[in-house]
């Protein structure tokens, strides 16, 4: 026969184990609310944002062309509506926090990026390939966030080393992937300025403004360059073509490097 002794202990128990049911939920959702009242969860609402509409863009791509697609340019604009929104928090944190000097914002990333994140939404016309920069930054901003703020918080924390790990690896390798991307969108819209398509003449020259910068800052942009221009070089050097097409090339690539020199920068804020 069970003493009163026993019992109650049982009771005592069982009504500890209840408690910490009851306050487990309520601990996780002031951690959860404390962690949404930050400027960091904003802004990692906009990369997870940009890659929701980023994938739901890209995933209705040639749908689109066959039935009209307003919607599917809907997803373009959201996404550069959030690419927008939280490149602007993490400079509205750099200016408050004092870490931005005005005398640096034109060399500053972030400034960058926002500026001509918000021609592209605003006003140039629609790049397909200029959202992939913007994704891989997103996916790999989203995922560093996800392992060290959310996963321990849901008790998840052992899988939180294994995706900082893969970040660590991989993010000079997506920097680089993105200065192609950055690359093939500045070609991409040249050609279209040489064919006269209505908003591209004066879009790419704001955008060979932006490359310009990136070149001076970006160690991964100007490695980029110097592979396409040999890769062109090695394509016109070719005996088959006529020597006014080479000619040409010389010429073309000259003149490019004469607008990109119309930017001034200063040496020392290059990347290393």
């Amino acid at each position: 026969m069970m003493s009163s002794k026993s019992t109650h202990q049982q009771h005592q128990q069982a009504a500890s184990a209840h408690h910490q049911s009851q306050t487990q939920p309520k601990q996780l959702y002031q951690q959860l609310l404390s962690l949404v009242n930050t400027m960091q969860f904003a802004w990692f609402v906009g990369h997870f944002l940009t890659l929701f509409f980023g994938f739901l863009y890209f995933s209705t791509y040639y749908s689109s062309h066959f039935k009209g697609g307003r919607l599917h340019y809907l997803y373009y604009n959201c996404a550069y509506g959030a690419i927008v929104e939280s490149f602007t928090v993490i400079v509205f944190e750099s200016i408050k926090s004092g870490m931005l000097d005005a005398g640096d914002l034109i060399m500053d990333d972030n400034i960058q990026y926002l500026s001509i994140a918000i021609c592209f939404f605003w006003s140039f016309p629609v790049v397909s390939i200029s959202l992939c920069p913007f994704l891989l930054f997103s996916f790999f901003h989203s995922t560093n966030y996800i392992a060290v703020n959310l996963l321990p918080l849901i008790g998840l924390g052992s899988h939180s080393e294994s995706l900082s790990k893969f970040i660590k690896k991989n993010n000079d390798e997506s920097m680089y992937i993105a200065a192609w991307f950055e690359v093939f969108t500045f070609l991409y819209m040249i050609l279209k300025a040489f064919t006269w398509i209505e908003g591209f003449f004066y879009a790419a020259i704001i955008y060979g403004i932006f490359i310009k910068l990136r070149y001076e800052k970006s160690i991964f942009t100007r490695t980029v360059f110097l592979k396409v221009e040999v890769a062109f070089d090695g394509v016109f050097a070719h005996p088959a073509l006529p020597s006014f097409i080479k000619a040409t090339w010389i010429s073309l690539k000259k003149g490019l490097k004469n607008f990109c020199n119309i930017i001034s920068v200063n040496q020392s804020q290059k990347d290393d």
